[in-house]
């Protein structure tokens, strides 16, 4: 009997151990629920944050897109229309995502035809485009990028029936943005419209 009551006492602090082995087990798991349940609050907290914060990303993205495309809109569709002598001319840039990058779209109108500047027949357009983009850039850019603008016969596809209002573009905007243009060229039109000429 007393071997019995041995048996039984020995089982019951095994008994009793394991309980406490288990209760100690429990409580840990019990503070890491707690812990997940805080890390988890924490968790939602940051991803509202992120998307509030991605919210207002876009529509200041928005609007920046929406202030450059004006800007270039309207500088690009006056250099075609001074240097076309067509009221007829305008130029949009449309901004697209494309496999989550952003992509810029340029797009020309007029009377006769409406598509991709690169496209259309001759590239006196897309010459016109790009020495305005360019001016473009240079000027929204922040900080400003001071110094010249050099051009390397940026206009040679340009009908000759344009030069000369290409030359007198580059003229007006020089002055307009108070920079200094140094055009490569062999065509004589630009001649009238430089502040100095060098001969080589």
């Amino acid at each position: 009997m007393n071997k019995d009551i041995e048996e039984l006492k020995n089982k019951f602090k095994t008994l009793q151990s394991n309980f406490l082995i288990a209760k100690g087990k429990r409580e840990i798991i019990l503070e890491n629920i707690k812990s997940l349940d805080s890390q988890a609050v924490e968790t939602e907290d940051r991803i509202q944050l992120y998307q509030k914060t991605n919210s207002m990303l876009q529509i200041v993205s928005t609007l920046l897109q929406d202030k450059v495309k004006v800007y270039f809109n309207d500088l690009i569709t006056k250099a075609l229309r001074f240097i076309f002598e067509r009221e007829d001319y305008s130029f949009e840039l449309d901004f697209k995502i494309l496999r989550n990058v952003l992509n810029a779209k340029f797009n020309i109108k007029n009377d006769f035809t409406s598509g991709d500047p690169k496209l259309m027949s001759g590239g006196g357009v897309v010459d016109i485009i790009s020495e305005a983009f360019r001016i473009a850039v240079l000027e929204l850019y922040n900080p400003k990028i001071e110094g010249p603008i050099v051009l390397d016969e940026r206009f040679k596809n340009l009908s000759e029936d344009f030069v000369s209002n290409a030359a007198q573009f580059l003229s007006e905007a020089s002055k307009k943005f108070d920079r200094q243009i140094i055009l490569i060229t062999h065509q004589e039109e630009f001649i009238h419209y430089a502040g100095k000429v060098f001969r080589l």
